[in-house]
């Protein structure tokens, strides 16, 4: 099984630090990045199982960084905690409304971070699991609605033919194999009686 990876993003070196300190031995991967624009970077070139994110920093703040993630239909699903020390509930409610997954305040106590961090990777694999089986099941249901009702052959023009020759051609002879040779045959070949 693969290591989950989290990316901390905090302008503040020690912050970053410490963060690694605690999830290192639990055995996550963990990278780094500085600012927001930076988070960015880091997301687009390796998209993390979850992010561990402070609000207030330079160049782009944490708000930021959450409304480009959950706006892009490829990241919106990674989860985020915000890690600040801004402790009023006006901040914590801007941010949930932003889309953050969770919120804690720092100083933060280090079995609260792991619960949360280890509860959001679970969800993670859980909802990366669906999504794999959501499309799963949409491409057999592709294959199904391409099928000729009459014949059983992939119809021209349906989203299959269009998606690749190849694969057409391999299922169009495994639907019509030897259990299709009654198509080939005239009238009299098929039939026992005489006509």
């Amino acid at each position: 099984m693969k290591k989950s990876l989290i990316l901390v993003v905090d302008d503040e070196a020690a912050n970053r630090g410490l963060v690694r300190r605690v999830l290192d031995p639990l055995g996550y991967e963990v990278i780094e990045a500085s600012d927001g624009e930076e988070a960015l970077a880091v997301i687009a070139a390796q998209p993390p199982d979850l992010v561990l994110l402070d609000l207030v920093m330079p160049r782009m703040d944490g708000y930021a960084v959450v409304q480009a993630l959950k706006s892009d239909p490829k990241t919106r699903l990674i989860p985020v905690v915000m890690l600040t020390s801004q402790d009023q509930l006006s901040e914590k409610i801007r941010a949930v409304q932003y889309g953050v997954d969770d919120y804690l305040y720092k100083p933060f106590h280090v079995v609260e971070l792991t619960a949360r961090v280890h509860s959001l990777l679970n969800l993670k694999r859980y909802t990366d699991e669906l999504v794999h089986v959501s499309r799963v099941i949409e491409g057999i249901a592709e294959v199904v609605e391409s099928r000729d009702r009459y014949t059983g052959t992939i119809a021209s023009g349906s989203a299959c033919t269009r998606s690749g020759s190849a694969a057409r051609s391999s299922w169009e002879k495994t639907i019509s194999g030897p259990c299709n040779w009654a198509a080939s045959c005239t009238t009299s070949e098929r039939s026992p009686f005489p006509t």
